[in-house]
């Protein structure tokens, strides 16, 4: 485990919308507001949240922050830090202002950098998908078999484990380690062109941990063809990672080295 790290991720259109409507959804929401070049945030209590205009209704706004136009907010979810700038608008007839959102919303987050031993407790597996070109390019295979295009497709599915209904045209690999950024996995002689040779632009992939699926954006390679238990083992970060896949993971992970 290494030392805690800040990072920063912009949130999607329905992730503001998630996380807007969690936190008018806590027994007490509660925002911070501060003006630019000032260091003092003011809590405030948040009354409402409107999707449609991506906006929140405050209470107890204090009289120096009602003089200002734009401010600078922040909230917490589950230990996770969110902020973003916005416009206040007064109500008529009204005690409330309402927050309306401007330009991007983020997330920070100080995490401790846990990596999960997952090989041989926890079955974690590493899905890519592949296609007809991929076998092609296994002379391995083409080697071993002597088949025709399309039985020659389905022998690779077969052999590396996924010929089957529901994960057709993915490979699976056997995850030795992993952590909300990235992660390792085994291959062994078969796969060695596969991974030697592959194209990762526009393959859809996802992580299958002890029964759960999640969706992965993409990843890069960091490095291939390093010994393991008389196997290689290649490793990846995540790209693009969605907040809901990253946290999702990370209670997966947290869960895990719990037991």
């Amino acid at each position: 485990m290494n030392g805690g790290k800040a990072y920063f991720r912009k949130l999607n259109q329905e992730e503001k919308e998630s996380k807007f409507l969690q936190l008018k959804s806590l027994d007490t929401p509660e925002i911070h507001l501060w003006v630019r070049g000032s260091d003092k945030k003011v809590p405030c209590s948040v009354a409402s949240f409107d999707k449609q205009k991506l906006s929140l209704g405050l209470f107890d706004i204090p009289d120096h922050l009602l003089k200002e136009k734009n401010v600078l907010f922040t909230f917490y979810l589950n230990k996770v830090q969110y902020f973003g700038e916005g416009d206040l608008e007064s109500v008529s007839g009204s005690a409330s202002v309402v927050l309306k959102m401007k330009g991007e919303v983020y997330k920070t987050e100080k995490r401790e950098s846990f990596r999960l031993l997952c090989y041989p407790h926890n079955e974690v597996y590493f899905y890519i998908e592949v296609d007809k070109e991929d076998e092609g390019a296994n002379k391995v295979i083409n080697i071993r078999t002597g088949k025709n295009e399309d039985e020659l497709f389905d022998s690779f599915l077969d052999l590396i484990g996924k010929n089957t209904k529901d994960l057709q045209g993915y490979a699976k690999f056997r995850v030795i380690d992993v952590s909300v950024t990235g992660l390792a996995f085994q291959y062994g002689k078969e796969e060695e062109e596969f991974i030697k040779n592959i194209d990762i632009s526009n393959r859809k992939i996802f992580l299958g941990f002890d029964g759960k699926e999640i969706a992965l954006n993409g990843f890069e390679f960091i490095y291939k063809a390093r010994n393991f238990n008389q196997v290689q083992k290649a490793g990846i970060r995540f790209l693009n990672m969605s907040i809901n896949a990253e946290e999702q993971l990370g209670l997966l992970i947290n869960k895990s080295l719990r037991k």
